[in-house]
C-alpha cells in the first residue's frame, strides 16, 4: 500500500483487514485481485480523492471490498471487454462465492467478492 500511495499521494487510500490467517492458496489468490483490480481500476478510470479497501472474515466467510468516490460507472462499462472484471467473477464464483460490481451511493463504484471459507457442497 506504501507504494500506491507514494504513486498517488493525492488520493487518500485506506486498507483495513481483520482475516483469519491461512485462507488456503485459492482464497488468498481471489482476494489479492479483487483488491488490485478494484484499485487500479479505480485509479485508472474513476479520478477518486479516496479508495478504500476492507478485507474480513468470520468463521464462514471472507468479504473483500473496494470502494472509491470517484465518477461512478459509465453507462458502457458491462459491454463485452472488461476481461479483469469477468475474469474476477469467474474465479470468485469458482470457490463457491459472489462477486459484484456496482454504484456506491450515487457516485463512486464499489467491488465487492464474499467467498464462502468452507468448500461448497
Amino acid at each position: 500500500m506504501r507504494d500506491w500511495r507514494r504513486r498517488h499521494p493525492a488520493i487518500a487510500l485506506s486498507l483495513r483487514q481483520a482475516y483469519a490467517a491461512d485462507l488456503g492458496p485459492s482464497i488468498t489468490l481471489a482476494v489479492y485481485r479483487v483488491a488490485q483490480e478494484g484499485l487500479i481500476n479505480a485509479l485508472r478510470h474513476a479520478n477518486p480523492s479516496r479508495v478504500d479497501i476492507e478485507v474480513r472474515s468470520d468463521d464462514d466467510r471472507i468479504v473483500v471490498s473496494v470502494v472509491d468516490d470517484g465518477i461512478g460507472l459509465p453507462a458502457e462499462w458491462a459491454r463485452p471487454g472488461h476481461f479483469g472484471l469477468r475474469g474476477l467473477a469467474q474465479r470468485v464464483a469458482s470457490l463457491g462465492g459472489v462477486f459484484n460490481v456496482g454504484s456506491h451511493g450515487g457516485k463512486g463504484v464499489r467491488v465487492y467478492a464474499e467467498i464462502p471459507l468452507a468448500s461448497p457442497a
